[in-house]
């Protein structure tokens, strides 16, 4: 899909698009993904790396791994 600035009256605010008169809002009324900006992703994927983190810390076991007294599983 190529780059279409929104630019109509309203930018699509609460729903109201008018793909008449606005490339964006037809693509959007179409069913193009909204766009969003590089650091709201950023921060949704150190979100996502993070809460995997911690799910794989909780799902650690040392005596199966076979960790000595101090655990370094997840120091790297």
């Amino acid at each position: 899909m190529e780059f279409v600035r929104h630019n109509c009256r309203n930018n699509g605010a609460f729903g109201r698009y008018e793909p008449d008169t606005c490339e964006r809002c037809k693509q959007l009324v179409n069913g193009a993904p909204a766009r969003t900006s590089p650091r709201y992703e950023a921060i949704k994927r150190l979100k996502r790396q993070e809460a995997q983190r911690m799910a794989d810390i909780r799902k650690h076991s040392c005596e199966q791994c076979g960790c000595g007294p101090v655990c370094t599983a997840f120091d790297w």
